[in-house]
């Protein structure tokens, strides 16, 4: 069988005659984007079918072969490379311009196909007898064409390809045209008649094929079009339609061809693109000429549910040519109409007899008769004259983008019963009359049958003189007496005076277009008639009219942030460089991407020399400046509708735009007075509207304008909101049941106010509804919080002078209890010292309201480590409720509890301890034992007996109060993850780290999914996390959360915070542990100089970060540092912890250590044993491993030989420490494996060299899986290894394991 080739021409059948007459017709197979040559044409087969009876011999079931046809002489023809049939002569394959070194179809490309493998002598075309695909064009048809020369051509139909550079190429319908026309021209013979078979887009390339050849100045390269006399388009698409327009049509045959959507190819689709627009323009002087009879294949069915047709029925026909066109429905949808599996399909029955009645129709005869029918047709169409009347030019510099909207008209006006009426509305300034314009002027160019009328209807007035301007145009005469809409309407009608499209611009007021004379009825004036041969394109700003128009709407919004920063550069001009690209995306943002703004905004760069920028810093500037900016006078009208679309001199007519000149805030006023104007809905919408521009603009609940007018009912709440839909004035999210509103809407709404008077009322208003909506921040009520937070921030930005300063204290209040909550501190600060300073001034210093914003005021600085003032406030503030309600009051206890909770913070744990623990009692004789500030109580002296090394009293205390928390608020209450936080800490120091992974875990969800990331309390999570991981040795899984962490806690608490610090803090520990000790040291001493100045010299935090540079330098050698930074961290905690506090044993193990390295071993030892009795009398024999560590060593560096007792003491302590490291941190943690050498260093000592070298070696795989070959340390248990190996060989004279069978060696 023929190899099919992917590019280029392939000859499926020659079609030679009985005594070798040459093909009556070539038939020529051509593909659509993301088709194939052969798969687009096939279809699966599962079985033989008989053929139907027309193709049936008497005696056989396939096709009888001619002697002397190409089939009956397969086996004396020599046959090329792609098995094509040679002995043509000219016509020889060899000499088609086939890519012979374009990539066939590779066997994988056809598993399963039976015609497929190409025997050495050919076969019959015909029905397959055994399951596969059948590619019809070649397997079928030649059966039904035996006279056919039947081919497919092929090419790289992929939207983008990558060449060899790895550059992304792409190629586009012209160059995929000129391809086929050059390939036909060249391959084809100068007489055989052409008949093109095109699916989908191919029929794109076929239509610019034949263009090019009809253009071709070479009369060589006019075969093309001379020799075809049919087109048969199976679901061509030949323009957009009600569903789809291009743009659409192409994504779906992307879409259903699995393809990459690239922009270049499917823009090509769209009409502003022109290029489909020009083809199918040039086509159509195709027909007029008469050049080819057109067939017209439908699909009949859906792609699926969701896509539906591809290429709907009216986009599939052109419009017209009837006596040239022949238009059916083939049974499948737009990928399975042109596959068929046997000659039965009913599909396939219609092909053939197309082709056959088209076989009929190629000699002369019926050529004459194809040019005759198209004159006829064409003459129709000259004795029509066209009219234009635009009174306004193609604003060509400054029109951008508004694709998606154009396709939208013309998809409506495209439709089967053609929409005679269409209606664009949109918000005033957003450019609806330069999208009119421009259509108007492209239907001028593409659609050149049709007259383009144009009139503005701002006015009857204006109307009536565009009406006249028609008669002028049309020649028509008429005079004072002529009433000219019946005139217009009278021409309009009749059909004679062919195709029209009427542009009525600014309908703002239906009484222009109104003729009824009842009362509330609508009747469209008589001048715009209804017909099927005339299109009416309505602009207006409000969609409540355009709706009494026409049913067939179209909103306008703002542009795209594309179409917009495009628009900005044009206008700029020379003064716009990319290197403003980020001034000029806020500068658009703040325009709200409105074109009127942006055009007037450039022309008043433009006119100062400005930059972006100099324009953003007036702008930001002040409220009044930004008025100031947008009240300049719009004097460049060529982009600006003004939504009157008339010239600078006829702006006077629109109402308040009248009064002064027209600038971007007034381009609003009229839609604002027509609202109020409104008899039944119109004030309350405007109250609505007056509210809205004193909130954020964005997202405001429905909800929350409910509650402004609580008394009105839901029908007339929806009418009012419905209206300002209907205006353009607000857009509505159904999902959310949230209302927007442009930005520029909300200022000129505002300055509307204020010009009426009307302002301070509304800023009141908005205030009063905030106060009394927004909940008090408690957890139970975040989500309602969250929705109106933005809202209350604008209100108490825009009303900082308010009259009511109770409903401002109020929602100050309330707006910091949930900010502060949320860890926005200084924002929470910053309302509550003007809370204080409200209530102070409304209710008097001593009052129980100001003393409680006070308390507030004072945590929210504690919580941003403002230590001292926090201190000094809440002293200030317990002595007035000491002195109003005694020192005992729960008042009094509230703040007390504030007192303790700092000075905990600057580390004097013993101080906050107890009083925490008096606060704990007297809460429990006010309140019982699970009051919810009892539980805050036992909660902070928790952490505090934690700090102090009460490991066991602070572990029950929490589960107590964790427990009690959980069932009364629940595990997700953010009181629970606190003391689950503390709890968490409680059970790492005491080596309890699965079950501390554990609730770490589970409390990082819950605070991802109530906080989010923008948390500190979920930033302290990730540490957490970090921090687990890193004890348990699992440092590639610490890292992510750590950094997640200080990250978070850098952007939201600053870098010198507590919290950001004690992250900070584990980092140069968790560097020393991976072994990048440079580094570590680098960070801990710039770490601890941050310490010194934030938290002080004696601070546990700077005390616990100088104890871990000892750590570092010591590993680096650096022993004489390391002691005096062991030494300063010790010193430290003695004075602030005690000298047997838990947390100052370990530094003086690791002391006596770096003692021991330094040669001073005796006193080392010393100091290493009487840290381990303090370690075990004060937690237990399982929490003293560092000091069993260090003491073996010790011990090790002491002995003298093989016989010293001090080896079996360290060889005692060192299997003590490894199985407690094993039990407490796993056997695969790297502390675990380094104990494990320890033992192996001291049996080496001990003489048991066998023993230690495998104990060591064990020890080196376990360190070299966890820390890879480059950790110091594992170099340093590599080299003792080797040292071990050496030793073994010298007294034994072999190699370790010689003589033992092969051990496993571990080369680092």
């Amino acid at each position: 069988m023929t190899q099919v080739h992917k590019t280029g021409l392939t000859e499926l059948f020659p079609g030679i005659g009985l005594n070798g007459e040459r093909p009556k017709v070539n038939i020529v197979f051509v593909h659509g984007l993301g088709g194939h040559p052969q798969r687009t044409w096939s279809a699966e087969f599962n079985g033989a079918i008989a053929e139907p009876e027309e193709r049936k011999s008497s005696t056989d079931t396939t096709p009888s072969i001619r002697k002397g046809s190409a089939l009956g002489l397969g086996r004396l023809l020599k046959r090329n490379k792609t098995g094509v049939p040679m002995g043509l002569g000219e016509r020889s394959m060899s000499a088609v311009s086939m890519d012979t070194t374009s990539e066939s179809l590779s066997p994988g490309e056809v598993t399963g196909d039976p015609f497929h493998a190409e025997p050495e002598s050919s076969t019959s075309p015909g029905i397959p007898k055994s399951k596969g695909k059948v590619y019809w064009p070649r397997d079928l048809l030649p059966g039904d064409f035996p006279n056919a020369r039947i081919l497919t051509f092929g090419y790289d139909s992929k939207l983008v390809t990558l060449t060899s550079t790895g550059q992304r190429a792409k190629l586009t319908f012209t160059q995929h045209a000129h391809d086929l026309f050059t390939t036909l021209n060249q391959a084809l013979d100068d007489e055989t008649p052409i008949i093109l078979c095109v699916h989908s887009l191919g029929g794109v390339l076929a239509k610019r094929a034949l263009w090019e050849s009809r253009t071709a100045t070479n009369p060589e390269m006019q075969k093309l079009i001379k020799l075809t006399k049919t087109v048969v388009f199976f679901g061509t698409p030949h323009k957009g339609s009600s569903k789809a327009g291009w743009g659409e049509i192409g994504t779906q045959i992307v879409s259903m061809v699995r393809l990459d959507s690239a922009q270049h190819l499917v823009s090509s689709l769209k009409l502003d693109s022109e290029i489909l627009d020009i083809i199918h323009s040039d086509f159509l002087r195709l027909l007029r000429e008469g050049k080819f009879y057109v067939h017209t294949f439908q699909e009949g069915r859906p792609i699926n549910n969701v896509v539906g047709k591809v290429v709907e029925d009216y986009s599939s026909k052109i419009d017209g040519f009837d006596e040239l066109q022949v238009h059916e429905v083939i049974d499948g949808n737009h990928r399975t109409m042109c596959q068929f599996r046997t000659p039965q399909d009913a599909g396939y029955r219609k092909v053939v007899n197309a082709l056959r009645a088209y076989m009929n129709k190629l000699d002369r005869k019926h050529d004459i008769e194809r040019i005759s029918l198209a004159s006829t047709f064409s003459a129709r169409e000259i004795q029509r004259r066209t009219y234009f009347h635009i009174p306004h030019e193609r604003n060509i510099e400054q029109f951008v983008g508004r694709e998606e909207c154009i396709e939208n008209i013309d998809k409506m006006f495209a439709e089967p019963k053609n929409t005679a009426l269409v209606a664009l509305h949109g918000l005033g300034g957003v450019g609806k009359t330069q999208v009119a314009l421009e259509l108007a002027h492209r239907w001028k160019q593409f659609f050149p049958q049709f007259s383009i009328f144009w009139v503005s209807a701002t006015t009857a007035e204006r109307f009536n003189e565009g009406l006249q301007g028609i008669l002028d145009v049309l020649e028509i005469p008429h005079s004072t007496d002529t009433n000219i809409r019946v005139a217009v309407g009278e021409w309009l009608r009749d059909k004679n005076n062919g195709r029209w499209l009427l542009v009525v611009d600014n309908v703002d007021s239906e009484n222009v277009l109104n003729e009824s004379k009842r009362k509330g009825g609508f009747k469209m004036a008589s001048c715009i008639p209804k017909t099927d041969h005339g299109h009416v394109l309505f602009t207006t700003r409000y969609r409540d009219l355009a709706l009494k128009l026409t049913n067939s709407v179209v909103r306008l919004d703002q542009m795209s942030k594309d179409e917009s920063m495009e628009l900005l550069k044009r206008c700029l001009q020379e003064q716009y460089d990319d290197s403003q690209k980020s001034d000029a995306e806020k500068l658009l943002e703040e325009l709200s991407h409105i074109p009127i703004a942006i055009v007037q905004a450039a022309a008043y760069m433009r006119k100062r020399e400005n930059t972006i920028a100099d324009y953003l810093e007036l702008y930001y500037e002040s409220e009044e400046n930004r008025v100031d900016l947008l009240s300049q006078q719009i004097v460049d009208m060529r982009l600006n509708d003004s939504d009157s679309g008339e010239e600078e001199s006829d702006i006077e007519d629109d109402d308040e735009e009248s009064q002064g000149h027209k600038t971007v805030l007034n381009t609003s006023w009229m839609t604002f007075s027509r609202l109020k104007a409104d008899p039944v809905i119109g004030p309350l919408a405007n109250d609505f509207l007056s509210i809205m521009s004193y909130l954020d603009r964005q997202e405001i609940p429905v909800e929350l304008l409910k509650n402004f007018k609580p008394k009105i009912g839901s029908i007339k709440l929806n009418d009012a909101f419905g209206l300002l839909k209907a205006y353009s004035l607000v857009t509505e999210n159904s999902k959310t049941k949230k209302l927007s509103m442009h930005r520029l809407v909300q200022l000129s709404m505002r300055k509307w106010l204020e010009v009426n008077e009307l302002a301070h009322k509304y800023r009141e208003h908005a205030l009063v509804l905030l106060a009394d909506t927004f909940p008090d921040g408690g957890f139970e009520t975040w989500g309602k919080c969250k929705d109106l937070i933005v809202h209350a921030d604008a209100v108490l930005y825009l009303t900082e002078n308010a009259e009511n300063r109770s409903a401002r204290a109020k929602l100050l209040q309330n707006c910091a209890n949930f900010q502060d909550s949320r860890g926005q501190y200084a924002a929470a600060e910053a309302k509550l010292s003007e809370v204080v300073k409200l209530r102070t001034e409304l209710m008097g210093s001593e009052n129980a309201e100001v003393l409680r914003a006070m308390d507030r005021q004072a945590w929210t600085m504690w919580s941003q480590a403002k230590k001292v003032k926090a201190l000094e406030l809440s002293k200030q503030t317990l002595l007035k409720k000491e002195t109003l309600f005694g020192e005992k009051s729960a008042e009094a206890l509230t703040t007390a509890h504030i007192i303790a909770t700092v000075i905990g913070g600057q580390g004097k744990h013993q101080h906050a301890a107890k009083l925490h623990e008096q606060n704990l009692e007297a809460r429990i004789s006010l309140f019982g034992a699970e009051n919810l500030d009892t539980l805050r109580s036992a909660s902070a002296l928790s952490l505090e007996l934690w700090e102090l090394g009460k490991f066991v009293d602070a572990e029950d205390l929490a589960r107590k109060t964790m427990e009690t928390r959980n069932e009364l608020l629940g595990e997700a209450h953010p009181e629970t993850l606190e003391i689950a936080g503390t709890l968490g800490f409680i059970l790492e120091i005491q080596g309890k780290l699965v079950e501390a992974k554990e609730l770490k875990a589970e409390m990082l969800k819950i605070r991802d999914s109530i906080y989010g990331e923008d948390h500190p309390d979920t930033a302290d999570s990730c540490h957490d996390m970090g921090w687990i991981h890193h004890q348990m040795g699992e440092y590639d899984k610490a890292e992510p959360y750590y950094n997640r962490a200080l990250k978070a806690k850098e952007r939201l608490l600053g870098e010198t915070h507590w919290k950001t610090l004690t992250t900070m803090c584990n980092f140069p520990v968790f560097l020393c542990d991976k072994g990048e000790y440079e580094e570590a040291e680098k960070r801990s001493k710039k770490l601890i100089a941050v310490f010194t100045k934030v938290q002080g010299e004696q601070h546990p935090q700077t005390l616990d970060a100088t104890g871990g540079l000892a750590v570092i330098l010591r590993h680096q050698g650096k022993l004489e540092e390391a002691a005096n930074a062991a030494r300063t961290s010790i010193d430290g905690r003695n004075i602030v912890l005690g000298s047997d506090h838990p947390w100052t044993l370990p530094p003086t193990s690791h002391w006596g250590y770096i003692l021991t390295l330094q040669g001073d071993v005796k006193q080392g030892e010393a100091v290493i044993r009487a840290a381990l009795v303090g370690l075990e009398k004060n937690l237990g024999a399982e929490h003293t491993n560092i000091s069993l560590a260090f003491l073996a060593k010790n011990l090790l560096k002491q002995s003298m030989g093989p016989g010293d007792a001090r080896l079996q003491e360290a060889e005692q302590l060192a299997r003590r420490c490894l199985e407690s490291r094993s039990n407490s941190l796993g056997k695969d943690h790297p502390y675990t494996w380094k104990t494990m050498h320890l033992l192996g260093k001291v049996m080496m000592a001990q003489g048991r060299h066998e023993d230690a070298a495998k104990t060591s070696k064990q020890a080196l795989g376990g360190l070299w899986e966890k820390l890879g070959t480059e950790h110091p340390d594992v170099t340093l248990c590599d080299r003792d290894l080797r040292d071990m190996e050496t030793t073994i060989e010298e007294l034994t004279g072999k190699k370790l394991g010689e003589g033992e069978g092969e051990v496993e060696v571990i080369d680092i």
